[in-house]
């Protein structure tokens, strides 16, 4: 007993000391680790700044980006990302009959990027393909004539492709948006784009602010996500039915059914971290520590999130077959993209188990049931130099928007 009171209180001492030397380094002008800045994220659920009406919204869309200049036109950002709405099923989606500023982002009827009214009926002697899928379907950062359903219908007149890619969704957005579509359109194709370097982590996620640190007045509401369950897909939807009501239920604080719902589906929410501990988290030390493993839990994920076995993987999968099940039902031909990002193409020629990595999941979720599409394999013959992005230095640009097209008009529509 005696023993153990000695190493106990030998502890007390060493926190002790620990806790003094960093709160003494907070207080040394110029000395301040950035480490120490590190604030819990427990009461900022709602960046309050992000918190604005659909007017604000619009407005906000109009900002000019970044001091961006292109051809004399100040760029907005709405330019560049879309004009958003809230969805009570899917979290948000593209804003129908809209325009940006300079008309690089334009929507028509049923909130396709298109300036072209889409009508039920199909045009006579076209070939109707639907696409959907995250940015990089949408073709974001870049103007309506890059984008690659622009480079497809311009290349064959006879088809008639509609970009439905929303900026910021994953599989689960994207295949409810088909859900939502696939019954008010004819149609004879679909192209779902996946880019497992973006929407793998979304696939797992529910809150794009708590989870994934985005900053948007779109990323504050829990989105919808599947889970599943008994070999089947099963959609777990936001537990409010808009930001308002989510605000009214939580103000300032999380609530009860909140962190309940975090804590069971999004598992970037990690209540160490995201939740308070009275007393203990006024000391510096608790504050790294938790820090500490809230990182390191956070880089396990990320670094598995390719692997065959893992729930982002799985999920992908099933909602691929069961949306290939579902545009055969319906008389159409189904086709997964596979696209990787530019990162992803450096990580593919100078990484050995990235290059493995990827395969296997390509091969897990491209079943031989499924037409499926990997982009990496037509990108490793070009040089790095070769593709370019958009006007944000992170998306496509315009030369490779074009290649994807030819690559999908020469192997899949043959």
């Amino acid at each position: 007993m005696r023993k153990f009171l000695v190493v106990s209180i030998s502890v007390v001492i060493t926190l002790l000391i620990c806790e003094g030397a960093l709160r003494f380094l907070t207080n040394q002008s110029g000395n301040k680790p950035p480490i120490l800045d590190i604030q819990f994220p427990s009461r900022e659920i709602f960046p309050h700044d992000q918190i604005m009406t659909p007017e604000e919204k619009l407005l906000m869309s109009n900002y000019w980006y970044n001091f961006l200049i292109v051809d004399g036109e100040k760029i907005t950002k709405g330019d560049l990302w879309g004009i958003l709405r809230e969805d009570d099923g899917l979290g948000f989606t593209a804003k129908e009959n809209a325009s940006s500023t300079n008309r690089w982002w334009q929507s028509n009827n049923i909130g396709a990027r298109s300036n072209v009214i889409t009508t039920r009926a199909k045009s006579p002697g076209r070939e109707r393909i639907l696409l959907f899928g995250n940015s990089y379907a949408q073709a974001s950062r870049v103007p309506q004539n890059m984008t690659i359903d622009f480079y497809l219908n311009s290349r064959r007149p006879n088809i008639e492709a509609i970009n439905f890619g929303v900026d910021g969704y994953g599989m689960a957005q994207s295949y409810l948006r088909f859900k939502i579509l696939k019954n008010e359109l004819e149609y004879d194709r679909v192209f779902m784009i996946f880019v497992p370097g973006a929407d793998l982590e979304r696939e797992i996620n529910a809150s794009r602010y708590l989870g994934l640190g985005w900053f948007s007045s779109y990323s504050i509401t829990i989105q919808p996500r599947f889970v599943i369950e008994n070999g089947e897909l099963s959609l777990i939807p936001s537990p409010y039915k808009n930001l308002d009501e989510m605000i009214e239920q939580n103000g300032d604080h999380v609530s009860e059914r909140l962190k309940h719902h975090l804590r069971k589906y999004d598992s970037f929410y990690f209540p160490l971290w995201h939740e308070e501990t009275p007393v203990l988290d006024k000391l510096l030390l608790v504050k790294l520590i938790k820090y500490g493993l809230y990182k390191h839990r956070k880089n396990t994920i990320n670094q598995n999130l390719m692997n065959a076995d893992s729930e982002s993987v799985q999920i992908t999968k099933k909602i691929t077959e069961t949306m290939a099940k579902e545009v055969e039902e319906d008389g159409g031909a189904f086709t997964l993209i596979v696209l990787p990002t530019i990162w992803d193409i450096h990580y593919y020629r100078s990484d050995p188990d990235f290059k493995h990595k990827w395969n296997v999941m390509v091969s897990e979720v491209c079943t031989y049931q499924i037409s499926c599409l990997d982009i990496m394999k037509d990108f490793q013959a070009l040089p790095i130099e070769f593709f370019d992005t958009g006007y944000d230095q992170t998306h496509y640009g315009p030369k490779t928007n074009s290649l994807i097209a030819d690559i999908i008009l020469r192997k899949k529509m043959q």
